[in-house]
């Protein structure tokens, strides 16, 4: 008798049900063992104490499932003779969850760790994809949606250009698969076309919404943990073609260590989605880019300015500033523009220094800040963002562009 009988458990969430999978194993599938799979039992743990941006896959290591509570017991409809699916519908949104099945006689496997996210507030691939096409159906004449590259698993990687200007506001998204991204950058958009398209008429918009496909459809289908690299295992914002001899040591990590999250990769531009945000923003030249940061879901002033430029060009840096006090001032009306608003990083690899060095852009990171509420602020950092709050977000940075927008003939 083999000592488990059960093989490939994985797990996954849509649309809030939690979907388990298992097979037999090769042996008992060869031996047309039946009697040992005529009921299965599965487990569940509620990991209260899991804290996204602190706690990874380590959390899970360990468990048992004699500290589970059994939630079902009973037969399991077979595919194949082989493949067994069971659906939990009864795990709650906004709980992480640990799994194990066991056959009848021999040992659970597990734990399989799931998060049932909010679909509404991390958008899945294919909710990503409906969204587009219905802007472009709503708005034939205004968006204009192309295919920029593929990921490496071979995801379209989405571009948009709204507007009939020349120029341009550039915006790209999930760079870093666990921050924010199309959910507040399309929203914000749908909220611009419906309220104000005259704007889009002596200026345009041009966006890459989401960057990371792959690894952020991991989440949206209820990977726990934050997750930065892309599939290959490489950190995007550390693999453009600039300043690549500068090895970064943010975060006691280092970006030419292969183990590291933030990995540059094997060589400049190495990734097929780097390539595409490349060929996207060096096509389009847009008068300045933002891209989205910030731990799940939201992001704010202060903005993050290419640390490779040189701080005494004060002509780049009252460039920097009109751009960052206009999208600032549209974050956050009530507030005044301060030198804290703006601040210089940017390691080598990143869109921002490449995008100055090579196209001469000024680019920026939004990331978390003391301008946000500090209870928002906390459920951004635990990966709590809810509707209301990626709906009061998305209305500030509709602010924001149209800001910008309206304010690009002072920054020429």
């Amino acid at each position: 008798m083999a000592s488990k009988g059960i093989s490939f458990l994985n797990g996954k969430v849509s649309n809030g049900t939690v979907m388990l999978s298992w097979y037999k194993t090769t042996l008992l599938f060869e031996s047309n063992e039946q009697d040992e799979f005529s009921e299965f039992s599965v487990y569940r743990k509620c990991a209260d104490d899991f804290a996204f941006g602190s706690d990874y896959e380590e959390f899970f290591c360990g468990m048992l499932p004699e500290s589970s509570d059994l939630i079902y017991c009973g037969p399991v409809e077979c595919s194949n003779n082989r493949k067994y699916l069971f659906q939990d519908k009864q795990a709650e949104m906004g709980k992480v969850y640990a799994y194990f099945v066991k056959s009848r006689t021999l040992p659970a496997v597990g734990p399989v760790p799931l998060k049932i996210r909010d679909p509404e507030v991390w958008w899945s691939y294919e909710t990503l994809k409906s969204r587009l096409l219905q802007l472009q159906q709503d708005y034939p004449a205004m968006v204009n949606l192309q295919t920029s590259g593929r990921t490496v698993e071979g995801r379209e990687i989405f571009s948009l250009k709204m507007g009939s200007g020349v120029t341009a506001l550039g915006l790209a998204g999930a760079m870093h698969p666990g921050e924010a991204g199309p959910e507040l950058i399309i929203s914000a958009l749908e909220k611009i076309l419906h309220e104000s398209p005259e704007i889009l008429k002596k200026c345009a918009i041009v966006v890459i919404p989401s960057i990371n496909i792959d690894v952020r459809e991991r989440l949206a289908q209820g990977r726990p943990w934050y997750l930065r690299k892309n599939i290959a295992g490489v950190d995007l914002n550390r693999n453009f073609p600039v300043n690549w001899d500068n090895i970064g040591k943010e975060y006691g990590l280092s970006t030419d260590d292969p183990d590291s999250a933030t990995y540059r990769g094997a060589s400049p531009a190495s990734e097929p989605e780097t390539k595409a945000v490349m060929k996207f923003f060096a096509d389009c030249k847009p008068a300045v880019i933002f891209s989205f940061h910030a731990l799940a879901g939201i992001c704010d002033i202060p903005a993050i300015g290419a640390g490779n430029v040189d701080q005494s060009d004060s002509e780049f840096y009252e460039l920097s500033k009109r751009f960052v006090n206009a999208y600032g001032t549209g974050l956050h009306p009530e507030l005044t523009p301060d030198d804290s608003w703006l601040a210089f990083a940017g390691s080598g690899g990143s869109l921002l220094c490449w995008a100055w060095q090579e196209l001469r852009i000024p680019a920026f990171d939004l990331e978390l800040s003391m301008t946000i509420a500090p209870e928002a602020l906390q459920k951004c950092r635990i990966d709590h963002t809810d509707r209301c709050l990626l709906e009061e977000y998305s209305i500030r940075h509709s602010r924001a562009i149209i800001n910008i927008l309206s304010n690009f003939h002072l920054t020429q």
